[in-house]
């Protein structure tokens, strides 16, 4: 199929090809090396697959995500509208309902993706994007939300451009899915450092890095191999946002590592390859898919499970600063 004559061309070229299959049920990521001298192709199988989900239930899954977003559609313009004409009285109370819609939006995305990857179904939409420029922007989204909280946002980037072909959506939600969890470390105060590196061994590195209570070793060695914790009594705040920023790493190709900060803390580390452009027309090899739709900002929906209320009531105290005061 058209699968094996890309392997068979890619290998004959000499190049190393990743993608993934599934064999008796089970979900495995794939990479091949070309044999010498045309000799054949070696292929590693690194199984993916998490315990205790059958296909029918990840069905399921995608099927609840759906019907969310559907539903979502439908409530968020209608808050929005009656939040025009509502009294400051009631503007509290329709700050926790979006709150909570937002939170709804990003547990149904969240659901379809992790559905998706145990499915093997996962895509990319590959560009070659300068991650120096798409963090420095998403830091500066980033920044108010973190300063209302007081914590100290600090942000190190090289000064050159650093391209690498990546997922845009995806590499932003692995950045925010670890800022969250930074923020929720600390509660208030504190630091959060951000930073992107280039290897000599043509990889990135992002590294988020708290000040918050950190983990313990095994809990940390869990994580990084299963990417959630499953213990329904432990209180740490780490779950399926983290286990999505482990797949999306993954399916670039790169890993998610975990560690102790300097001063304590947690410090999680992105690596993904900086590869190169893709053989096949881009949009031919992978399906893009808008991030939350028209009008929905993907900081506010990340975070809103770290920052609470702030999401919204900084916003409307802003619009509300704007407004002419009235005659007495």
């Amino acid at each position: 199929d058209d699968q094996t004559a890309w392997l068979i061309a890619e290998s004959a070229a000499g190049k190393s090809c990743s993608f993934r299959c599934q064999i008796h049920g089970l979900l495995f990521r794939c990479e091949t090396q070309p044999g010498e001298h045309y000799s054949g192709i070696q292929i590693e199988l690194f199984p993916v697959n998490l315990p205790g989900k059958k296909g029918r239930s990840l069905h399921i899954s995608r099927l609840t995500a759906r019907e969310v977003n559907n539903s979502l559609a439908v409530l968020m313009p209608a808050v929005q509208l009656i939040e025009e004409n509502a009294r400051p009285d009631q503007r509290q109370y329709l700050a926790v309902v979006q709150l909570h819609l937002f939170r709804l939006l990003r547990m149904s995305r969240n659901l379809e993706d992790m559905a998706l990857a145990e499915n093997g179904s996962l895509r990319l939409s590959l560009r070659d994007e300068d991650l120096t420029d798409l963090c420095r922007n998403l830091m500066e989204r980033v920044k108010p939300y973190c300063q209302t909280m007081g914590i100290d946002l600090q942000v190190s980037l090289p000064q050159q451009p650093v391209q690498c072909w990546t997922d845009r959506e995806k590499v932003q939600r692995m950045l925010l899915n670890l800022i969250a969890n930074a923020i929720e470390a600390q509660r208030q105060g504190g630091a959060i450092r951000i930073t992107l590196r280039q290897r000599e061994s043509d990889t990135v590195v992002f590294s988020v890095t708290d000040q918050g209570g950190g983990i313990s070793g095994e809990l940390m060695g869990k994580l990084t191999q299963d990417g959630m914790e499953d213990d329904p009594k432990a209180q740490t705040g780490l779950g399926l946002g983290l286990a999505l920023t482990r797949i999306f790493a993954e399916a670039h190709g790169g890993q998610l590592m975990l560690m102790s900060g300097e001063h304590g803390g947690l410090s999680a580390q992105i690596v993904l390859p900086r590869g190169e452009a893709p053989s096949r027309e881009v949009d031919q090899l992978h399906t893009w898919r808008t991030a939350y739709g028209a009008g929905i900002d993907l900081v506010k929906v990340e975070l809103s499970t770290a920052v609470g209320r702030t999401l919204f009531s900084s916003e409307r105290e802003s619009r509300q600063t704007d407004q002419p005061m009235e005659k007495a």
